[in-house]
């Protein structure tokens, strides 16, 4: 919600997280909460549309396993991204093959582990002492949201290092 600043309930309906139940119960509250940020901070919409189909893959997990995450008969973003991460190639590198940003990236990758893809990402991991320091910073915020946990650390932590640092605190726990 706080990156795509949704705008109608068709939107906010595409928020992964957000089935029928929370659009009904929530969605006119959070719409207006949102609308008048998005008003007084300058933001806009940004398309969901790859977010919604995503989640329409995720309804069908059976299917994604064999064919790939995301595919409809051919090769699929996932596998694309899955393949160059099996090079061992850096997230500059393959997001600039894609044409994608890191953020992409770590969500191709997010979901790949959490389809049970067998990848050795550990080259990816940030050095030692800075994970320690973010581990530190999750375990005070005492949640996996991002943003806290950067307001503890401050700017020298990017949010793409945080959601793939958060990846190996999850594999560690």
């Amino acid at each position: 919600m706080c990156h795509y600043y949704p705008q109608s309930v068709e939107s906010f309906g595409m928020i992964t997280g957000v089935g029928a139940m929370k659009l009904e119960q929530f969605g006119r509250l959070f719409l207006n909460v949102i609308g008048k940020y998005a008003v007084e901070n300058g933001k806009t919409e940004l398309d969901i549309t790859f977010r919604s189909k995503q989640k329409k893959v995720r309804e069908k997990s059976p299917a994604r396993k064999k064919k790939g995450i995301g595919s409809r008969g051919g090769v699929s973003t996932f596998d694309l991204t899955r393949d160059l991460l099996l090079q061992k190639l850096a997230l500059t590198e393959i997001a600039e093959q894609r044409g994608v940003s890191q953020g992409t990236i770590i969500f191709h990758l997010e979901e790949l582990l959490k389809a049970g893809e067998e990848i050795d990402i550990s080259y990816l991991a940030p050095p030692a002492g800075r994970l320690k320091k973010i581990s530190a910073a999750f375990e005070v915020s005492g949640g996996p949201l991002l943003a806290p946990v950067r307001k503890i650390l401050g700017d020298g932590f990017s949010y793409e290092e945080l959601r793939l640092a958060r990846i190996f605190i999850k594999s560690e726990s």
